[in-house]
């Protein structure tokens, strides 16, 4: 199959859907950590005029400033799922 923008659209929403399907079971889980953080994204500029979405996830429990953070890049995401998918893992790794 030739990649094209409309078969990735149409990928990452099959993909989306049977993400959610397959950890239905444990969305109360990811919730729980997912309320126990502030859960913001920006737009970074990386050239050319394109842009990456980038999530930050936060433990409501923390100071607003002079904390550490982790960077957790997803890959391969250009054609298989995106990263506003794991948000509830990294939740769980945050809290």
């Amino acid at each position: 199959m030739v990649t094209t923008v409309d078969n990735v659209v149409q990928k990452r929403i099959e993909l989306k859907a049977f993400h959610e399907q397959l950890l239905a079971a444990d969305k109360p889980y990811y919730n729980q950590h997912m309320e126990q953080c502030e859960i913001t994204d920006f737009d970074l500029e990386v050239g050319n005029g394109e842009s990456i979405k980038v999530f930050v996830i936060r433990p409501k429990s923390l100071p607003k400033d002079g904390n550490a953070c982790e960077i957790h890049a997803h890959g391969g995401g250009a054609v298989m799922m995106d990263a506003e998918m794991f948000n509830g893992l990294i939740a769980v790794w945050a809290v």
